[in-house]
């Protein structure tokens, strides 16, 4: 997996990670490729895919700040695509790392409102 980790499209960093996270192996130097790959393609990632790279960081504990303030921030500017469950495991993912983006928060209410 991991020679294959630069080549991944988005959506198949985001699974491998939450993979990984499902069965809670923790395999640092994977998560840090993955978090290395999501940084250079994060504008790619559709919210689907954003949502459950936060949700594999929140529980396998894994807390990557470059990673995570990215997709906080690219959250926000796409936040109207985010569907029910994007927001809830995206908000749930946040409060899980003791991470508060007050932006971020205040978005996901928002947009939450208005669904």
């Amino acid at each position: 997996v991991m020679a294959k980790i630069a080549e991944m499209a988005p959506m198949d960093l985001a699974l491998t990670a939450g993979a990984f996270s499902r069965l809670l192996v923790v395999n640092e130097p994977l998560m840090d490729a993955i978090a290395a790959s999501s940084l250079h393609s994060l504008p790619e990632f559709p919210p689907l895919g954003l949502s459950h790279i936060v949700w594999a960081c929140a529980k396998l504990a894994f807390a990557h700040f470059p990673l995570l303030d990215a997709i906080a921030a690219s959250a926000q500017s796409t936040i109207e695509a985010f569907d029910p469950q994007a927001l809830v495991s995206t908000s749930w993912s946040f409060a899980r790392l003791c991470l508060p983006n007050l932006p971020l928060m205040h978005a996901i209410a928002a947009q939450a409102l208005s669904k």
